[in-house]
């Protein structure tokens, strides 16, 4: 489906990944921000919430019942969980919609149900909608309706994770992840813990046994491998405010070595332009991705014999949120897979 022109109306324009994605999609040339919704900010500019938009002339906020759909091609929800599962029947059926938040992320609605504490509004749609990462899912994602991004944690774990399932490299039954995000991830709601004085020189473990992207990952790694796994995951705060580091400990399958970890890696990923390996034999940094959508992978011997180490890093906003939106927005209108989305990363 390739089209001149992708007219858009945004849901949940005011949090900071609705921010993010104004600002990708203002240097995306086959665009056009038509409807910016924020229920409780009817009436303000977007300048109001995101101080980078200050020169911009955008939509003011409207409520989601305000949106026009006759003129509009796709609807891209930032909205929270447990809201855009009940508002996706207003849309209608001929316009695309992609969704930032887990709502249509599982297949198995109890998954969700149980993590997220609510009965999903919408079970008939799970089976039509997509899982958008992107680089893994490409093709089924080009013919969607319906594609829901993957949590930020889920994106930087499964990409180097997903082709090692796929060339039988690593064994299933002890993954360890430790993940740590900057506080942007937690979202933009007033919350004590959040203050800078509560978070700046401290980092912190947090939902230690029940973080809701540890069943995320399980699901996907069933869907590679019909093989149902229970991962460890432990994910801190990190007082940055973008910025995502996974390093996660793999047991490697008898025969295996780091070389052929990394040429896997090399060769999954050799034609894509936002997934690269970091073949200097140092870890990834979280400076090296920020403000981009890139993604980059590093991989190491453990101390311990047969073990890895997989470093991988994104920035929360761009890769693990609103620029894979517009990615998969790119692939599902038929476009150039990079448009909007070549800004160099930012350092310092």
């Amino acid at each position: 489906m390739n089209v001149n022109n992708i007219n858009i109306a945004i849901l949940g324009a005011s949090g900071y990944t609705g921010g993010d994605l104004i600002r990708l999609l203002l240097s995306h040339e086959k665009s056009s921000i038509i409807y910016l919704s924020a229920h409780s900010n009817v009436g303000h500019d977007s300048n109001d919430f995101h101080k980078g938009l200050f020169d911009e002339t955008l939509p003011i906020f409207v409520s989601v019942e305000d949106i026009n759909y006759d003129n509009i091609d796709l609807v891209i929800s930032a909205l929270p969980h447990n809201i855009f599962h009940n508002v996706i029947s207003i849309i209608p059926n001929n316009i695309k919609v992609i969704d930032m938040s887990a709502d249509f992320r599982f297949t198995n609605s109890k998954i969700y149900n149980e993590y997220y504490e609510t009965k999903h509004g919408s079970e008939n749609l799970l089976k039509e909608a997509i899982y958008g990462l992107s680089e893994i899912n490409r093709k089924n994602i080009k013919g969607a309706r319906i594609v829901a991004c993957p949590g930020c944690y889920p994106t930087a774990v499964l990409l180097p994770l997903i082709p090692l399932i796929r060339s039988k490299l690593v064994q299933l039954d002890d993954i360890i992840i430790d993940a740590k995000s900057g506080v942007t991830g937690a979202g933009r709601s007033l919350k004590k813990d959040l203050l800078f004085s509560e978070i700046s020189e401290s980092v912190k473990p947090y939902s230690l046994t029940n973080h809701r992207h540890a069943p995320e990952i399980e699901e996907k790694i069933f869907l590679e491998s019909n093989e149902n796994v229970r991962i460890s995951f432990t994910p801190h705060l990190i007082p940055i405010n973008r910025g995502e580091l996974i390093t996660m400990y793999l047991k490697l399958n008898d025969g295996n070595d780091l070389s052929q970890i990394i040429a896997c890696l090399e060769g999954f990923y050799s034609n894509d332009e936002f997934v690269k390996i970091n073949t200097e034999s140092k870890p990834s940094e979280t400076a090296n991705v920020r403000g981009s959508n890139k993604c980059l992978i590093s991989a190491f011997d453990d101390r311990i014999r047969g073990r890895i180490i997989i470093t991988s890093v994104i920035d929360n906003l761009v890769k693990g949120s609103a620029g894979q939106a517009i990615q998969n927005m790119n692939i599902m209108f038929d476009l150039e897979e990079g448009m909007g989305l070549k800004n160099i990363p930012l350092y310092p």
